[in-house]
């Protein structure tokens, strides 16, 4: 099955009295699921907020299977 070049990471964050929040994709080989690459998607500062919705759009690194 071929892995797309692309994909949209999508969720919701909430946060009381909070600090930073960091969302991150970790790229792995299929050989040995070895990290290839972490990427940080989606970066929100601290405090206090109701849900949110956030979505990033990502690209597949050469050489990632996961």
């Amino acid at each position: 099955m071929p892995v797309p070049a692309r994909f949209t990471i999508a969720g919701w964050t909430r946060a009381e009295n909070a600090g930073d929040l960091t969302v991150e994709c970790d790229w792995c080989n299929a050989a040995d699921m070895k990290a290839l690459r972490r990427e940080a998607v989606h970066v929100v500062k601290g405090g206090t907020r109701g849900w949110t919705p956030f979505h990033a759009d990502v690209t597949r690194p050469e050489g990632a299977k996961f």
